[in-house]
């Protein structure tokens, strides 16, 4: 029971390590390969987020998508070792003094446990610089030959031309014609010595060849020099600094490396595409139940070479998606017809329950703001006469406007309008004569406005103080040229007095500007532009 329970415990162990190594995987496009276009190879590598290679990818696990095409396919994938596509891979090593004993005995050690791994077609051209730049062997396939180079390394010079070393090295490997898979190995401390180029140089060649760099030193954390190699290699869309710790570390990362370079993937598809066409498509990878995808371009030779396999209509999933898609159209039509035709009677039927309501609804809203006018309209009857309105009055008057405009709203069409001019006269006229009263002696007097919106309404005068303005006075004309306190009558010996307090316009009696005066009946007073008489009783 217990040996059970372990082994359970292992395999769930080994499932969450796979799960988690799939966690930030990137797919990189490194070349395409249009020469036998509609055929399409791609080369790829698909790295964890550790930067491991990603094993056991099969044609069931990538799709490939042509936008323009319309096309979706799942491709022949290959492992590249186990293809037929052969690989040029340069190791270009730092012979300086620096290098001397163990460091570069490790990488004659490293070299040499995977010469015996390469393929009958695989290449290697060794090259290493300390003052200057030298090719120790021509790109070779011959093992025996290529053993002899790399033993007979030695170290010598005085310093260290890294950065032109890194740029002959791109030269020399780009110059091959074949094969299309080419590598470059660099192995330093970093330091350079040289006077020619800068690291943003060699940077530059790096980005612009297309080339996998990988480069080999000690921690960088330990020796500045060896953020160069970390530069150069992250120039590269695939390359990949390999630290180590010490010099025997050289012997065991050079073998990582190369298993890096054998689980890369050549994936061949048809394109569907015409020649000269500028094509965008994507990689769509599926590990488990987690989807990765990346996008590319390319445009189309302006010939083919290799024609695509026709496809049959027939045959297609579009021919089996149309029929599918026509049968359920056909279906839905059926069922559509049929509820359409169920329910245009009951449509009819309901629209004309509806007119009927709305003209119900409509005739009794009708008389009730008839009712509420009649109501209204008796209501201002009756207090036109009256020298003052009350409060009752005034909130009866608000009350029946509010009925009115409620009622109003609630009418199909243009609502009926009411002249609220005739209630306004009718308020003022009540506000203004408020609290004038004529005196117990029967001395009194009257102000007839006679312009402005007021024209035609009286004012009654007692023995007390009346002031006149725009607003709080107690007799308000509502016209800008009137101040806001412009001027007050007043009973004084016997006679009504005018008096102007200061306002800006003027008080004028008879057309004389006046500070004060004693009126008389038939007297014609201007406030500001409004024109008043005064009546002596």
């Amino acid at each position: 029971m217990k040996k059970s329970f372990i082994k359970v415990f292992l395999a769930l162990s080994v499932l969450c390590s796979f799960v988690n190594a799939q966690e930030g995987t990137s797919i990189i496009l490194r070349d395409k390969d249009m020469s036998k276009f509609q055929k399409v190879k791609l080369y790829l590598n698909v790295l964890d987020k550790d930067g491991k290679p990603v094993t056991n990818i099969d044609s069931t696990s990538i799709t490939i998508t042509e936008n323009e095409t319309g096309k979706q396919v799942n491709p022949k994938v290959e492992n590249f070792y186990a293809s037929t596509e052969p690989m040029a891979i340069l190791f270009t090593i730092d012979a300086s003094n620096s290098m001397d004993g163990p460091p570069l005995n490790n990488v004659k050690e490293g070299m040499l446990k995977i010469i015996s791994e390469f393929r009958n077609d695989d290449k290697m051209g060794i090259a290493y610089f300390h003052d200057d730049f030298f090719k120790q062997a021509s790109f070779d396939t011959d093992r025996d030959v290529l053993r002899n180079n790399i033993s007979s390394l030695k170290t010598g010079g005085s310093s260290s031309e890294i950065y032109k070393s890194v740029i002959e090295s791109i030269k020399w490997l780009k110059s091959l014609p074949e094969p299309k898979r080419k590598i470059l190995v660099i192995i330093s401390d970093g330091e350079d010595n040289g006077t020619q180029y800068r690291l943003e140089d060699v940077m530059n060649e790096v980005k612009n060849s297309g080339l996998t760099v990988f480069t080999i030193g000690s921690t960088a954390e330990n020796k500045g020099f060896l953020k160069n190699m970390e530069s150069i290699s992250g120039s590269s869309p695939d390359g990949k600094y390999y630290k180590i710790s010490g010099p025997e570390d050289i012997k065991n990362i050079i073998p990582t490396l190369y298993d890096r370079i054998k689980q890369e993937y050549v994936v061949s598809y048809f394109s569907y595409a015409e020649p000269s066409s500028e094509i965008s498509a994507s990689i769509n990878l599926k590990l488990r139940e987690t989807a990765y995808k990346t996008d590319f371009n390319y445009k189309s030779p302006a010939s083919i070479v290799e024609h695509a396999p026709s496809i049959s209509f027939w045959s297609t999933k579009e021919f089996l998606f149309s029929s599918i898609g026509a049968g359920v159209l056909i279906a839905v039509l059926a069922v559509f017809m049929f509820i359409n035709i169920s329910k245009k009677k009951q449509f009819k039927r309901e629209k004309e329950e509806e007119r009927q309501l709305r003209e119900a609804e409509n005739a009794d809203n009708e008389e009730r703001f008839n009712r509420f006018k009649n109501e209204y309209e008796s209501l201002l009857d009756r207090i036109e006469n009256q020298q003052t309105v009350s409060e009752s009055d005034k909130e009866m008057i608000s009350r029946l406007e509010q009925q009115l405009e409620e009622t109003g709203r609630s009418f199909t069409g243009a609502a009926p309008s009411i002249d609220f001019k005739r209630r306004t006269m009718i308020l003022e006229k009540g506000n203004s004569m408020q609290n004038y009263h004529v005196s117990e002696h029967g001395k009194g007097g009257w102000l007839i406005i006679r312009s402005g919106p007021a024209s035609g309404n009286e004012f009654l005068l007692g023995t007390g103080s009346v002031t006149i303005g725009r607003k709080d006075a107690n007799l308000i004309l509502k016209d800008d040229t009137v101040s806001r306190h412009h001027a007050r009558v007043f009973f004084n010996g016997g006679s009504f007095v005018i008096e102007d307090m200061g306002s800006t316009n003027g008080t004028f009696v008879n057309g004389s500007r006046i500070s004060n005066c004693v009126l008389k009946s038939n007297d014609r007073i201007r406030i500001g532009s409004v024109e008043l008489t005064f009546i002596q009783k």
